[in-house]
């Protein structure tokens, strides 16, 4: 009987549902992809950046997560709270681009203040942002003494994405972080966003293909405007 009920609770524990909580803590990040590689774009140096940042990414089916690790020291954190899609804001951040297709046409932003304030967007035409569009995903940060983190999850309904028989499907990225106090962009790949070639310059990963199982769907967003 103890034998059972050890077997038992191992097997809740690696299907419990994972919580976007900025942890970083669930099994399923002990094995995901990694990226550490991150360079200096604005100033555009290409430097190494003064704040180290690992990411970490893997997908289910609910969608694809990505995990950001900023190391550095409590002192050096800037936390703020600002309205949705802001750029220009005085503190940490953490942004995703997604070519969803690969094929260089569109993106898709998705980025997260130290203090859990979002902007989302799309890319077309190379480098023409617009922050018009406002999808359904989820991210939240959680920070310590030694650094800060960042945990998304992008569902897989929230863009239009290849359609795919094989196992893994790949998708280009483009990763970039904002470290106040340095006043520095670093990003992965070495591409920053006023570049005549941006978008497909994207560098690209493989997940497993989830996408498959997935129905498509329409949001709807009832709002109200008041003005006096």
């Amino acid at each position: 009987m103890i034998r059972k009920i050890i077997i038992l609770f191992f097997f809740t524990q690696l299907s419990a549902e994972i919580v976007i909580d900025g942890k970083l803590d669930e099994i399923e990040w002990d094995s995901a992809g990694v990226i550490d590689t991150f360079f200096v774009t604005e100033p555009l140096t290409y430097a190494t950046p003064e704040v180290e940042t690992e990411v970490l990414y893997f997908a289910n089916e609910k969608g694809i997560y990505f995990g950001f690790k900023n190391f550095k020291p409590s002192e050096r954190q800037t936390s703020i709270q600002h309205k949705r899609d802001a750029w220009m804001v005085d503190g940490d951040r953490n942004f995703i681009i997604i070519d969803f297709v690969g094929n260089g046409n569109n993106g898709f932003s998705f980025g997260t203040s130290l203090g859990d304030s979002v902007g989302d967007g799309t890319v077309s035409n190379e480098n023409q942002f617009n922050q018009d569009w406002d999808g359904v995903w989820f991210v939240k940060t959680s920070k310590d003494s030694e650094a800060w983190y960042s945990e998304f999850l992008i569902p897989w309904d929230v863009a239009p994405i290849s359609s795919s028989s094989e196992d893994e499907i790949e998708i280009k990225i483009r990763l970039n972080t904002f470290d106040f106090l340095s006043n520095e962009w670093s990003s992965f790949p070495a591409i920053w966003s006023t570049d005549s070639a941006f978008l497909s310059k994207f560098e690209p990963i493989k997940v497993k293909n989830f996408a498959r199982n997935t129905k498509s769907g329409a949001d709807f967003y009832p709002y109200i405007s008041i003005s006096q």
